[in-house]
């Protein structure tokens, strides 16, 4: 769960299914995170010997990000909507990079406790907990 893709290929024989939640109307979050999480996922050997960390998988991929005045955006509603996708499609280990920064929402909530009812876990990344920890 992160932004758009724009490079799908160079991969070490992934195949990526891309769900795409933003409406076409708005705008896309820049896509240079999300092209950079695939490759260190499934990333094809490189020339300087470097390759993605997974062997060759189907990967599931939600672009649920859209740009806001210059920033990734997302929110609850779409967020529970690609999880809910993802586990219907029987994933099981689902990253999200998000970049964080506000509380979960109820209806977010709902959506992190369905996702562990079917079995799946979720890695999340976020910048606001370490700020959060380093103010400390």
């Amino acid at each position: 769960v992160s932004a758009s893709l724009t490079h799908t290929s160079a991969l070490n024989g992934s195949v990526v299914v891309v769900r795409q939640l933003v409406e076409p109307v708005e705008l896309q979050a820049d896509p240079s995170h999300g092209n950079a999480m695939l490759q260190l996922i499934a990333g094809a050997p490189q020339a300087n010997n470097f390759a993605g960390a997974g062997p060759p998988a189907e990967l599931f991929w939600v672009a649920s990000m859209r740009d806001i005045a210059g920033k990734p955006s997302t929110n609850s509603l779409l967020l529970a909507q690609a999880l809910d996708w993802l586990v219907g499609q029987g994933v099981t280990l689902i990253n999200m990079s998000l970049g964080g920064g506000t509380t979960c929402s109820v209806l977010y909530k709902d959506a992190i406790a369905d996702v562990a009812s079917a079995g799946a876990v979720i890695v999340a990344s976020t910048i606001w907990i370490a700020r959060r920890e380093s103010a400390r």
